[in-house]
């Protein structure tokens, strides 16, 4: 049989997403791969042969992005970088967030996209209890 595909994104990684589409953008049959990469940048690849749709370089600083998420329809791709700050995209060509969001309470435990209301919306959980952020 066919050997599967193999591609080495040439750093770490620290966490990759699956999507159909994302922020307008379906390149090819097996969506996109969205990559949060050590040094802080989120690589964009088409998911069916890795080449690149986009690239958002981090903020200013010394910042990783340590999670990712997009809307239930894939309009919008949500970075939450280590300043636990929240940045949302909704045009992966352009250099600056849609949206910035300030840090969620300490102890972030985990985040989920839904809809509410036909409203896509985010919801993260911490100690604090759940948080329920709207869309950008």
């Amino acid at each position: 049989g066919a050997s599967p595909k193999c591609f080495d994104l040439g750093r770490k990684a620290n966490v990759v997403i699956w999507a159909d589409r994302l922020c307008g953008k379906r390149p090819g049959l097996l969506g996109l791969l969205a990559c949060a990469m050590a040094g802080g940048s989120v690589e964009v690849l088409n998911a069916e042969d890795f080449t690149p749709v986009a690239s958002i370089n981090p903020p200013e600083g010394d910042i990783e992005a340590v999670g990712l998420s997009h809307s239930t329809m894939g309009e919008a791709l949500w970075v939450m970088y280590n300043d636990r700050m929240f940045r949302c995209w909704r045009n992966l060509d352009k250099s600056q967030p849609d949206r910035e969001m300030l840090p969620p309470p300490l102890g972030l435990g985990c985040c989920g996209t839904g809809k509410a209301g036909g409203v896509a919306t985010l919801v993260t959980s911490s100690p604090a209890g759940l948080q329920h952020w709207t869309r950008c």
